[in-house]
């Protein structure tokens, strides 16, 4: 399996192992999923920097406790880092159009609006937290302070 891995403020999730997350969300309006962590470590009494990580148009998330180990995610298991990343050639995306409504409309199995190839497979692992795997047709990566 590929992946290519997208970099974040910090360069890595290692500064946070309980990241916020918030969902968001309206009637007929595409999802978006939103997760907060440190992005640096905080000495000296240097204001916290804080990375933003945002996917948007989420089609599907899945979020699984790093204790808890059940099942191989679609072939993807070495596909890992304290990090993002994104998920070439995915097997579970190619699932989930393969079984879909629209599984009969080849090049629109996932709708007349959205193209096969631009459904995403992401993935963001935190130590001592979890990881989560995010179907969805973009993201974008900033740091802010609070």
């Amino acid at each position: 399996m590929a992946h290519r891995v997208i970099g974040i403020p910090g360069g890595s999730t290692k500064f946070d192992s309980a990241p916020s997350v918030r969902v968001e969300g309206a009637e007929d309006e595409p999802v978006k999923l939103v997760v907060k962590y440190h992005s640096r470590e905080t000495t000296g009494g240097a204001a916290p920097m804080y990375g933003l990580i945002t996917f948007t148009d989420v089609l599907e998330y899945r979020f699984v406790a790093s204790f808890f180990e059940y099942e191989d995610y679609a072939g993807h298991e070495r596909d890992f880092r304290f990090g993002l990343i994104e998920i070439l050639d995915s097997e579970y995306v190619e699932n989930m159009a393969a079984r879909g409504a629209r599984r009969e409309h080849a090049g629109q199995r996932f709708g007349e609006v959205i193209k096969e190839s631009e459904v995403k497979h992401y993935r963001l692992a935190f130590d001592d937290y979890g990881q989560f795997d995010v179907i969805a047709l973009g993201v974008s990566v900033g740091e802010v302070t609070v």
